[in-house]
């Protein structure tokens, strides 16, 4: 990053973490900020909330390595499917692992799924994003958002949700041919 957004991701972070600790479990849905980012050798613009837990996922996924696949683990990859894509953080990550594969992201919550249309802009011609959930049956489900962005789940009996799509993998698969 250049020093200007490693300067405000830095306090975005401290911010964030300062918050966490401060108000555990008091998640704020607030509106995004951009953030302009290098990866691998291309610039890409990001879109996170500061105190959802968006800064928590780019810790992990970006600063962390959390998903670094081997290289020898590489070749023949084609399709990358990632299942509760949250704002596309993992998928940017494995998109310069993959060059050359599509990706089929699926995020059920609408907040999140907005952002991630907007963060994976910059491989729109490589990646399929499906609005629903995964789920045992498909159908229609109840998520509940509530918490962290990313903590997300469909709903069990008696709990509330919104109403969202619900799809088996079988069905995701046949979408995104």
């Amino acid at each position: 990053v250049d020093l200007s957004t490693r300067f405000r991701l830095s306090i975005s972070l401290l911010r964030f973490h300062g918050f966490n600790a401060l108000h555990p479990r008091q998640f704020s849905e607030r509106r995004a900020e951009n953030y302009r980012i290098w990866l691998d050798t291309q610039p890409v613009e990001l879109a996170m909330r500061p105190f959802t837990g968006d800064l928590f996922i780019f810790s992990e996924v970006l600063f962390g390595e959390g998903y670094w696949i081997p290289p020898e683990w590489r070749s023949g990859i084609n399709t990358v499917v990632d299942l509760g894509s949250h704002i596309g953080l993992t998928t940017l990550y494995l998109s310069a692992q993959f060059p050359q594969a599509r990706f089929v992201c699926v995020e059920p919550s609408l907040d999140n799924f907005i952002l991630l249309q907007r963060n994976l802009s910059s491989i729109a011609n490589r990646a399929i994003l499906i609005n629903a959930a995964v789920g045992c049956e498909s159908g229609e489900a109840h998520f509940d958002a509530a918490g962290a962005s990313w903590q997300g789940h469909i709903a069990g009996a008696g709990e509330n949700g919104t109403k969202v799509k619900c799809y088996l993998l079988n069905d995701i698969m046949e979408i995104a041919n």
